[in-house]
């Protein structure tokens, strides 16, 4: 018995621990795989709750790619579930937009050849046909057999470039602006002393005259004479007084052109989508008169709808036209066509193109500053219509360029953005 004791007592005693260790490790495993469990289920619902956004893994195996974690938001942001998406990676990659797919390509060349943190702003379209922007980033590791997984997040950026693009053009308005203040302080140091020259000139004469008179009067000279003195004057003096009425006209007339500019650039704007074939339809019959009379056809062809404000780009559009009746060459018949179609970055571009004299090189930019006239003896204007065009353009998000040969016509090209889906 003792002999038993000694033999099994031990052996139970080891029993009993084993029993004991394996107990312990059991729990300990079933704790831990609770907390894990717990864990990526907390990571789960954070991942598919992210606003904007969504958290995935990607395997890649030479050019071989497959998701294997991707969060519910990817549904909220390109409108396909996370089961599609890691069935067939190729769904988010095709939502790209064409010119932007060349900036994953050198991403992933990059984090292939030394893991380097992938990054890359793109724009993708969402299956309802509306572009926005997508920031991805995720970070590269290798795994034993040489393939490289990725964890990483898709956030919709589109606000943020949106924000951006608003300074940019807030910027662009600031120069212009800057610039248009340069050409203002000339304006009112060349344009505007001109007629005050003249007018301090001629009023000098007709001061010269007028005294010459009343001293003729005040020395009690015979009548005759102050009559004879009064014929010989009075042509110099009554060219006086129009040229100096002429000189106010003129002032006034560049006065009232810049308070004109002035109310255009406070104007308060209500931007919205524009069907532009509607704004053309109602703005061509104005024109009607002035078309027939130049014999002049105008042809408008189906335009793309855009965003802005509708009384801003009818001027644009009446400012545009009216420059190129204007500007016809009468020695053939006037053909004014404007047409439209879609630009790159989500913008539309129109352009009105005419047969009438063209601008030389020289003039191209020119015609955009303030009181600038091609044939200011020849046309009649106030020389702020191109100006007035551009500033208005500018605060819609909008640009004009032209293009033109002396004696073929011009070109036009208006851009504004595309209207919303």
């Amino acid at each position: 018995l003792q002999y038993a004791a000694a033999v099994f007592l031990p052996l139970l005693v080891l029993l009993a621990a084993a029993f004991v260790w394996s107990w312990t490790l059991r729990h300990t495993v079933a704790r831990r795989t609770l907390e894990l469990s717990e864990s990526r289920q907390q990571i789960s619902t954070l991942s598919d709750n992210l606003p904007d956004g969504y958290v995935y893994q990607i395997v890649a195996d030479g050019e071989k790619y497959r998701f294997t974690y991707v969060s519910a938001g990817v549904e909220h942001l390109h409108g396909v579930s996370a089961r599609e998406v890691m069935a067939d990676p190729m769904l988010l990659y095709g939502q790209v937009i064409e010119e932007d797919r060349h900036l994953i390509a050198e991403q992933e060349v990059l984090t292939q050849a030394g893991l380097a943190r992938f990054y890359v702003e793109v724009r993708y379209r969402r299956p309802s046909g509306e572009i926005r922007w997508l920031l991805m980033t995720s970070s590269p590791r290798r795994l034993p057999d040489q393939s490289i997984v990725a964890n990483g997040m898709g956030i919709d950026i589109s606000d943020r470039k949106r924000a951006e693009d608003a300074v940019k053009e807030a910027r662009k308005l600031l120069e212009f602006k800057n610039k248009e203040l340069e050409q203002l302080v000339y304006v009112t140091s060349h344009d505007l002393r001109s007629p005050l020259v003249n007018v301090d000139g001629f009023s000098r004469e007709l001061s010269y005259s007028l005294k010459e008179i009343g001293a003729l009067m005040e020395n009690g000279k015979d009548p005759a004479v102050i009559v004879k003195a009064l014929l010989t004057e009075f042509p110099d003096m009554e060219q006086s007084i129009s040229r100096i009425r002429a000189s106010a006209a003129q002032m006034d007339n560049l006065l009232k052109a810049l308070l004109k500019l002035s109310r255009t650039g406070r104007a308060a704007l209500h931007i919205e989508n524009l069907d532009m074939n509607q704004v053309l339809g109602k703005l061509a019959p104005s024109f009607a008169y002035r078309l027939q009379a130049g014999g002049i056809q105008l042809n408008i062809g189906p335009l793309p709808p855009c965003r802005g404000d509708a009384v801003q780009v009818t001027q644009v559009f009446a400012n545009l036209i009216d420059n190129a009746i204007k500007y016809r060459d009468k020695e053939r018949p006037g053909v004014i066509t404007i047409s439209g179609g879609s630009a790159d970055s989500g913008r539309t571009l129109y352009q009105v193109a005419d047969n009438g004299m063209g601008i030389d090189a020289l003039n191209l930019q020119k015609i955009f500053e303030l009181f600038y006239r091609l044939k200011p003896k020849e046309r009649e204007g106030e020389g702020i219509g191109l100006t007035m065009v551009r500033q208005i353009l500018l605060r819609m998000g909008g640009e004009i360029t032209v293009e033109s040969n002396l004696g073929a016509g011009s070109v036009f090209s208006v851009s504004l953005p595309a209207a919303k889906v």
